[in-house]
């Protein structure tokens, strides 16, 4: 079924979807060279944009590979030397946050990272603190 571009419309993408009808495809045939130009420059930054995202994911995903080697030969080292070592490593890249945890300890074998290690806030001495001064501010009241 056909449909109609809508009057004004100077998108030249809407337009071949909308004559075609089907969003999984394009018919550019009834579009003017200019439109079709357009459209062909849309994909071509499409297509940069994509390569470019490519780019930085593998960069990032190099960097985490480099980073886990070195951690790993890192407690390799210290294990071998008798000693006993847990490492941790958090990082927020294009591909996601990643938390790694490497050791030969307990802690290590866990999984479980701090939550400073995770970036949430520990609240307890703002806890402890606000506990103190409701307290002092009491104390201030019955005496006073």
């Amino acid at each position: 079924m056909t449909q109609q571009n809508p009057e004004g419309s100077h998108d030249p993408l809407q337009k071949a979807v909308m004559i075609q009808g089907n969003e999984n495809s394009l018919d550019m045939a009834l579009l003017s060279t200019e439109e079709q130009q357009e459209i062909v420059k849309q994909y071509q930054d499409g297509l940069l944009d994509v390569r470019l995202k490519a780019a930085e994911l593998r960069v990032d995903i190099g960097a985490l590979g480099a980073t886990l080697n070195a951690l790993s030969d890192s407690v390799s080292e210290i294990h071998a030397s008798g000693n006993s070592a847990t490492i941790s490593h958090t990082q927020d890249s294009a591909a996601g946050r990643t938390e790694i945890i490497v050791g030969n300890t307990e802690r290590a074998q866990s999984g479980k990272l701090s939550r400073s290690q995770t970036g949430d806030r520990d609240w307890t001495p703002y806890f402890i603190g606000g506990g103190v001064i409701i307290v002092i501010v009491l104390i201030i009241a019955l005496l006073g």
